[in-house]
Order: C-alpha cells, then structure tokens, then sequence
C-alpha cells in the first residue's frame, strides 16, 4: 500500500508505483470522487467533448463553429460507415 503526505498547501505527491501502474503523466487530470464514509476514490479524468470545445481553431483562421465542425464530422463518419455497408452487401 502506498501512503502520500499533503502539504500545507493542499499538495500531494502521487507515489512512483501508482503513477506508472495508472499510467499518469505530467498534466493528467484526477477526479475525486466523495464518499459517505469519509474515504474517496480517485480516477483519472477522461477527455469529453466540451475539453474539445475551441480546439479546432489554427493559428491565423477565423474560428471555426465548433457545432458545425462536429456535425461535419459526424456526417463523414455517417457517410463512411454507409459506404461500407453497401461494399459488404454487394
């Protein structure tokens, strides 16, 4: 069992042992997660679609709709999986 200490500015050092079994890196985003008999559980948290939001403007561009963007998206993949249907029933 690994045991970490907070410091007094609420910090805490993720054990070597924990993080390479996780697979953390620098950056990564945990999620605490209460519960009723004072422990909690701790997860990594997993990319959304609302972390996505803005992230298809490139440097120079006008931003791009984001909405319009993923409904573009959508519809490829639609498109894409359509096409494979009708190659596998022909």
């Amino acid at each position: 069992m690994s045991v970490a200490t907070m410091t007094s500015k609420g910090q805490v050092t993720i054990p070597v042992d924990i993080r390479r079994d996780l697979g953390l890196e620098p950056g990564a985003k945990l999620r605490f997660v209460p519960l009723a008999d004072d422990s909690a559980i701790v997860r990594m948290q997993r990319s959304t679609m609302a972390d996505l939001y803005g992230s298809l403007r490139r440097p120079g561009q006008a931003p791009v709709d984001d909405k319009l963007a993923l409904g573009l998206a959508l519809d490829e993949d639609d498109q894409r999986i359509k096409r494979g249907f009708r190659e596998e029933a022909a």
